[in-house]
C-alpha cells in the first residue's frame, strides 16, 4: 500500500480546501484517504479517520515508527524497538474504531455548512456526518461526478436540500474558492 502512495503529490482540490481554510471558509477536513495528501498540500486541522500510511503502530505500547523505505522492503515483520511486538499500518483496519469519533462529532454539532467531496457516501461512521449536519439545521454542498446523497440513510435531507457541484473535484473545487472569493 506505502509503494503505491509513494510520489503522489496533492492535486489542485487539496489546494483549494487549503485557500478556502485560509479564507476563514474551512474548519477542518475529515478524511478516509490515508495518503497525506490534505496536509502535504497545507492543509492545518485534518482528521484521518482511516489513520495515515507514513508510519507503523506497535500492537502492544502504541509506539509509532516512521516507515522507512528499509522497514518497506524487510521480509519479515518488523517489530518495536521498545517492546519486540510486531507493528502494523498506522491505519484502521477491519474490526478496529475509526480515529477522533468524538472530536468529529463535537465538531459537526456546530457544522452549518458540510462539503462532501469526491465521496461514495457508504462508508460509516463518515457517511453518517451529512445527516447529523442536516438535523441539527446545517447545510450540505456535494462535489461530485454523479450525485451520491440521498434519502436513503439520510432522514429529513432530500436532494433538494443539497447544492450539487457535478464534476470533477479538480475542476469544481477551485470554481467553489473563485465564488468564495468574489461573494
Amino acid at each position: 500500500m506505502a509503494k503505491t502512495l509513494i510520489g503522489a503529490k496533492p492535486n489542485a482540490a487539496h489546494q483549494a480546501l487549503v485557500e478556502l481554510e485560509g479564507m476563514g471558509r474551512l474548519h477542518c477536513i475529515v478524511t478516509q484517504n490515508i495518503d497525506g495528501l490534505h496536509q502535504q498540500a497545507g492543509s492545518s486541522r485534518v482528521f484521518e479517520i482511516h489513520g495515515e500510511h507514513r508510519h507503523l503502530h506497535c500492537l502492544q505500547c502504541g509506539d509509532l515508527l516512521p516507515l522507512s523505505p528499509e522497514l518497506q522492503q524487510a521480509g519479515d515483520v518488523p517489530r518495536c524497538k521498545h517492546c519486540g511486538f510486531p507493528l502494523k499500518p498506522n491505519v484502521v483496519l477491519f474490526g478496529e474504531s475509526v480515529r477522533d469519533l468524538e472530536a468529529i462529532h463535537a465538531l459537526i454539532a456546530d457544522c452549518d455548512l458540510l462539503l462532501v467531496i469526491g465521496s461514495s457516501a457508504q462508508v460509516y461512521p463518515a457517511a453518517a456526518l451529512p445527516a447529523i449536519v442536516r438535523r441539527n439545521g446545517g447545510r450540505i454542498v456535494e462535489c461530485n461526478r454523479e450525485p451520491v446523497l440521498s434519502c436513503a440513510g439520510y432522514g429529513e435531507t432530500s436532494r433538494s436540500d443539497i447544492l450539487f457541484l457535478q464534476g470533477d473535484v479538480v475542476q469544481t473545487l477551485p470554481l467553489l474558492v473563485r465564488a468564495c472569493r468574489e461573494a
